[in-house]
């Protein structure tokens, strides 16, 4: 597998050499957020995750559940956090039959034993999908994208998805917890896109 070894301290982008930020993150509005994936995005994984996705192949979700953090992220008081799938809109979760973000999640709620809450993040508008965008053009397509129900107020949460390309999507719903009084957001995403 192609594991993430030498990347980012904050948003986990792959990198040549060490080093604890890469600049790519240095204009992210949330200055707190960090995101931790174990792998990258390539060869095999990113065909494995493919065939989840978008062939509603559901006997490969064991083998990358297994492939998740085994211990959670450090978070600053120590304390345990709720786990929020990033969410999928209505329309495109009725097409694909399933939230790949909320599989995951639900594994690593069961291996942290930390609380799931599927209905904390909400995607209110259907968004085009992020793969077929570049840049900004990403941004502007999930900006607003998300609310978060008053429930996430005083809390401590981390957001599951299964990739991350330049952020945008997670920095927008980490921007929708925030909003609605999160404590502090964090994102576990199975692979990271360089």
């Amino acid at each position: 597998m192609p594991h993430n070894l030498v990347c980012c301290g904050r948003c986990a982008a792959p990198l040549a050499a060490p080093a604890s930020r890469c600049g790519r993150c240095h204009e992210w509005a949330d200055r707190d957020l960090c995101v931790l994936a174990p792998l990258r995005y390539d060869f095999p994984l990113d065909q494995m995750i493919a065939r989840l996705k978008y062939d509603g192949d559901l006997t490969i979700l064991p083998a990358l559940a297994q492939l998740l953090p085994a211990r959670p992220p450090h978070w600053p008081d120590h304390q345990r956090a709720f786990i929020v799938p990033l969410p999928l809109h209505r329309r495109r979760q009725r097409v694909r039959g399933f939230n790949q973000a909320g599989l995951l999640a639900a594994a690593l709620s069961k291996q942290w034993h930390w609380p799931l809450r599927r209905r904390w993040l909400v995607r209110q508008r259907d968004t085009e999908p992020q793969v077929s965008l570049r840049g900004d053009a990403r941004q502007h397509n999930v900006a607003d994208a998300f609310s978060a129900r008053h429930h996430v107020h005083g809390k401590h949460v981390c957001i599951v998805d299964d990739v991350m390309t330049s952020g945008a999507t997670v920095l927008a719903a980490a921007a929708a917890l925030r909003a609605a009084g999160a404590l502090t957001v964090r994102a576990v995403v199975l692979a990271r896109a360089g």
